[in-house]
């Protein structure tokens, strides 16, 4: 297990900004963003000139020594869409993303559903967002890597019901595990439970009913629950911490609280049971 950063920190402003930061606070390795329409990396870019674009990626990384072991990745076209077009664009962008994986040794990508934040529209919409993530596992697969869907608030798998309902229609999915969206959900984080045993990768930063991002101690996630958990299944993967910009806490109490909980983490699965 290792605990590394997100550059969501900063993913309003430049990828450069949001490295220097993440160095700064002593990571050597990074949760990359590649969500369409931010400020880092969109996957198009990728398809359209892989080269060029991964040129300027691995120029940053090297000048702030850092190593990206995983990606937060969200494709231009929505999860849902099964036109022919539609289908094929994502399929570009999947190998697009997963020879950038491959380039630097990343094995899982997590994949943001659509948000629309319509209950009633999403849940129309289940069947085809079940065939999209059946096509993307096995794509996936078959290359040596693994792409995860985060269960997202907004999307159309926010509640614990409707992530049952996930692995019920595919009980191997990957899973990024981030209790925060269920939390301001009103969701019970310990009947979280059975998502850990599909986890391949950790999102994690402290949250309320009234806040999807608290700092490390003012939210109700249970933070020694989740780490015992973690630990009785054995997990290997990566924790990313991930916070995005706010309002209701300065820059100074952010980037402390990342170290806060960076510590917390190491010291827990570090020390005995």
């Amino acid at each position: 297990m290792s605990v590394i950063c997100s550059t969501s920190i900063r993913y309003n402003q430049s990828l450069e900004n949001a490295l220097s930061i993440i160095r700064r606070l002593g990571f050597k390795e990074v949760d990359l963003l590649l969500i369409t329409g931010w400020a880092h990396i969109d996957i198009p870019d990728l398809v359209n000139d892989f080269d060029s674009c991964n040129r300027r990626i691995e120029a940053l990384l090297t000048k702030y020594d850092l190593k990206p072991v995983a990606v937060n990745a969200k494709y231009s076209v929505d999860t849902y869409d099964r036109s022919a077009e539609a289908i094929k664009q994502r399929e570009r962008e999947t190998y697009s993303l997963i020879r950038f994986m491959k380039y630097y040794g990343i094995e899982v990508a997590s994949i943001q559903p659509t948000l629309k934040f319509n209950d009633e529209f999403l849940s129309g919409k289940f069947k085809d967002t079940v065939e999209t993530l059946k096509e993307q596992k096995e794509i996936a697969y078959t290359e040596g890597v693994k792409i995860a869907i985060e269960p997202h608030i907004g999307s159309g798998f926010d509640t614990i019901e409707k992530v049952y309902n996930l692995m019920r229609e595919i009980p191997d999915v990957p899973i990024t595990y981030d209790p925060s969206h269920f939390i301001q959900k009103g969701e019970n984080l310990y009947e979280t439970e059975f998502m850990l045993n599909n986890t391949v990768h950790v999102h994690l930063r402290d949250a309320s009913k009234t806040s999807i991002m608290n700092l490390f101690g003012q939210g109700i996630i249970d933070f020694d629950w989740i780490v015992q958990k973690l630990k009785d299944k054995k997990y290997k993967g990566y924790i990313s911490i991930e916070y995005l910009p706010q309002k209701d806490f300065t820059e100074e109490e952010l980037f402390e609280d990342i170290v806060r909980i960076r510590e917390y983490l190491e010291k827990a699965f570090y020390s005995e049971k």
